[in-house]
This record gives C-alpha cells, structure tokens and sequence, in this order.
C-alpha cells in the first residue's frame, strides 16, 4: 500500500516545525483524561464496555517498547461482535491465539440465561484466567519487578532506614517499618535472582491485594512528602499497581462478561490490520534547519527576526538545528489507533456502541494521535493522552487505486493543515512562555500522578505570545503547557526508565 501523495509542501510545512516543537520539549504538558459520553442514557454499560476494550488491549501488549503497543476497537455484525486489533508493529499470532482463549472464556460466561449463573461461571473461571494473563505478560511483568527489586525498593528502603521522611511519629514509624518489611519479603532478597512463574504469579496477586492495606497507605503517605525523595516512594508506588494491574483487568473483563451479556451472547470473531512499514520522514538535509522552519512560519522578515531572537535568548539556534538534523533521518510509523480509526472510517464499520465511537490503547495517545483524533471530522472519542511528541508520526496511508482516494486524500489534507495550525501555535507559546524545556514525566496512567503549574495560571504569558505572533490564544489548549519544580527535573530524568506504554483500566 502506497502513501497517496500529499502535496510536499504541506507534509514539509507539518514536519519542519514538529521537529523543532519536540526539540524544544518532547513532553508537550499534563496528561490529559479521556473524553466522556454525556450522550449515553446507560453510564455504567457505556463505563464497561470502555474499560472491557481497554482490558483487552492491554493484556495482549505483553512486552514493553513501542512495538508491542496495541489498539482494540469492537464492531457490531448481525452475527458476532468483532474485535479488531492494530499494533504499532504486526500483530503477532501468538497475541491472537491468546486473546482467542480469553474471548472463548468471555463467551462461555456471558451466553449463559441468568445473572446469578454468570457470576457462578464468572467465579469459578477467574482464577484460572487471572493466571493465564499473567503468564501471557510475564515479560513486560518481569520487568516491572526488576525494576521494584534492584532499584526503586532498595531506594526507599535506604531512606526509611536512615529517618529522613519519618516524623517523629510513633506511629508513623510502625508504619514504615512494617512497609520495609513487606518490601524485603517480596521484592529484596540480597543476591540477584529472576523469580520463577509461581513467584510472578503470588507477587502479581500480593499486590493486587495490598493495594488498600497499611503498606501501601504508609507508601502512599512518603510519596506526598517531600519535592525530592516523594518521588523515589511514588514511583514505587506506581511500579507496584502496574504488577497489581493484571488481577484488576482480568476482574473487569469477567464482570463485563457477567453484566454485558446482550452484548457478547452471540461469541467473538477477531481480526487483525497489517500494520504497515516504517517510512523515511519526508524531509531533505537542508529543510531540517531552525531558519528554514521560522522562514516557513512567519512570511514577514520582522515577525522572523523576533521569534529568532527570542529563540536565541532561550537556546542557541546552531544546537537546535544539530538535533533536527539528527531528527530528519528518522523512520515513520502510523500508530495503532490511527490504524483502527483508518479502517472503520474506509469500510463503514459500525462501532458496539454507536454513541461512543471508542479505540482502547495499552497506553494513552500521544501528543499527535490526540490531535489527530480531536481534529478528525468523524467525531471520534477523544483519548486519554501523556503528552509525549514522537517525531516518527505519520498519517495513515491510502492505497491510490482505492476508489475512495480522492476523498481521503482531501479530509487528511483538512485534518494535516489543522495539525500544522496547532503545533505552529504551540512552538510560538513555547517560545514565549518558557525559559527551558519541560520536564520529563512517564506515560503512565496507573496509581499516583504528578501535577504541575500550567499556563492557565498564567495568562500574562498567553497574553505576550498572542501580542508578539498574532496567535489565536483561545484556540490554544492551555492545559498543554507546563512547569515544575527545578529540583524534580534531574530526579524525573535519572528515571525515565519507569516510564511505560500504560493503558487500560485504572487500578483503584
């Protein structure tokens, strides 16, 4: 399948200033919440059959990276409800088998007569079930635990044995200690070790079930103290409800099962898009420059002599056009929620729910998919959102033999020239408004969240951009801008290793 062609200019016009937008920061502000239905007149089915389709893209990105990303969106058939995957990468079989099994175990719950057979069935089936997922995702679990065991429990336990978050408090102080003794129960044991399947398994469920206990309200209790240590007890915290996430999921999908009946009674049939191959950012050498960006820009010369030097005054010019020239021999990728938006929009496909035309991810959309999707005319139920700008992001291809060519070819046009409208808006807000880059924060959504001072707060700053570049302020969402604490900044970077493709229900 080939890219239909985009006129040049326009797909030049969106990259030139992408690349200078991530350079300035690739964390484009706070994570932003899904999209709400207010149109539903069933909150709670609309509620489950959201966290159902997050459930399931979750349990089947089993590895950690962006390959293994992948999206889930249902389709009503008069025979069965189909269930369509997209992967950043091919969807593997291994992942369809999988998935196979954990629907034939759906349907056999949900076709039964009555509520109270179902959630007998139900019962009787979750365990097993909880296991197999578990398995199924010991990879990226083993990782988690690598994490919590050689680094992020040693950490706390080293700052609880030394005083430095404790008050004083008595009991205060019980509480710390018997939260250092869970964690060298469970994750310290003073030699290296790669814990069997029956160990991953117990760990997975002893966080699960610990999640409202003592330990981890007094774990919960460090994270709030502090602008520098909390972080070290809050990313604990967070590694811990990711290991806890699988029993969650596996209890969501069973009761989806036992409450959404009419909905599953006729079974399960899965299909799989091809994810198609990476491609050349369409960008030449010289075009990957600051000036020729701020030339494209602005069309006077004194609008580009300002935005330079106010360029100059933040970072040195010559060393932001070193990194996009880095930057320009990246490969692009269409995500897997763009992939699943791309079919349903070609074949007229008809959503579970027609009131909410959901795509689950195993890990919220990114800075660009989530303006994709805000942009795109079929009114599609804006994402959940880190904020994270990936450079190698492309729009989906369109096949030019394809009769519909023609009117795919202009709705991408009208939705790329939104894209350029809204990242030129966000370079010259940037530019004004902030003397460094943002800081780094990780992609997950599960258990504690950060939050930061943004530009709503400062409307001075929107009132500067909006005087010196003509920027429409009210267009600007103000939301994606942020700043933290300098102290934090150094602490987030050093731990970047935690941040994670996360999606999925939420673990409370």
């Amino acid at each position: 399948m080939a890219q239909a062609p985009i006129k040049r200019k326009v797909l030049r016009r969106f990259y030139e200033p992408l690349l200078l937008l991530s350079a300035l920061g690739q964390i484009r502000g706070e994570r932003i919440k899904s999209e709400s239905n207010t149109d539903t007149l069933s909150p709670n089915v609309h509620k489950l059959r959201r966290s159902f389709v997050d459930g399931i893209a979750y349990i089947c990105a089993y590895e950690k990276g962006p390959s293994r990303v992948t999206a889930v969106a249902l389709e009503k058939t008069p025979q069965e409800i189909r269930v369509w995957l997209a992967a950043n990468e091919k969807v593997q079989e291994k992942v369809i088998q999988f998935l196979e099994n954990v629907l034939s175990d759906i349907h056999r719950i949900s076709k039964l007569n009555d509520r109270e057979s179902r959630q007998q069935e139900g019962e009787r089936t979750k365990e097993d079930l909880t296991s197999r997922v578990i398995a199924f995702n010991a990879p990226r679990i083993q990782i988690y635990y690598d994490q919590v065991a050689q680094k992020h429990a040693p950490a706390c336990l080293e700052i609880i044995s030394e005083g430095h978050e404790g008050s004083g408090d008595r009991i205060a102080r019980i509480g710390e200690t018997h939260l250092a003794e869970w964690l060298r129960e469970n994750f310290v044991t003073g030699t290296p070790s790669t814990p069997n399947s029956t160990k991953l398994q117990a760990l997975v469920r002893t966080c699960y079930e610990n999640r409202r206990s003592p330990v981890f309200d007094t774990l919960k209790h460090l994270a709030g103290q502090g602008e520098t240590r909390r972080l070290k007890f809050e990313q604990l915290y967070d590694l811990l409800c990711k290991l806890g996430k699988y029993v969650h999921i596996t209890k969501k999908l069973i009761e989806a099962a036992i409450s959404l009946s009419q909905d599953f009674m006729e079974g399960f049939q899965i299909e799989a898009l091809p994810s198609p191959k990476e491609q050349k950012l369409p960008l030449m050498s010289n075009e990957a420059t600051v000036e020729s960006t701020i030339h494209r820009m602005f069309s006077s010369s004194e609008e580009q002599s300002k935005f330079m030097a106010r360029l100059q005054f933040i970072w040195d010019p010559s060393e932001l056009s070193e990194l996009l020239q880095r930057q320009h021999n990246t490969k692009t990728r269409v995500h897997a929620e763009l992939l699943l938006i791309d079919h349903f929009e070609k074949n007229g496909c008809n959503f579970l729910d027609g009131n909410d035309k959901y795509i689950g991810c195993s890990k919220p959309a990114c800075y660009l998919c989530h303006a994709y999707i805000t942009s795109h005319p079929g009114r599609y139920t804006v994402p959940a959102s880190h904020q994270k700008l990936y450079v190698g992001w492309r729009l989906p291809d369109i096949d030019p033999k394809d009769p519909a060519c023609a009117a795919q070819h202009k709705s991408q046009e009208q939705i790329i020239m939104k894209l350029i409208d809204w990242v030129r808006k966000d370079i010259t807000t940037d530019i004004e408004s902030r003397t460094s880059r943002l800081p780094y924060h990780a992609d997950s959504t599960v258990g504690m969240t950060s939050t930061s001072k943004t530009l709503a707060s400062k409307p001075d700053l929107l009132s500067s951009a909006s005087s010196l570049y003509d920027v429409d302020t009210k267009a600007i969402d103000i939301n994606r801008s942020e700043t933290v604490d300098p102290q934090e900044v150094q602490t987030q970077l050093d731990d970047s290793d935690i941040s994670d493709d996360e999606g999925g229900v939420r673990l409370d």
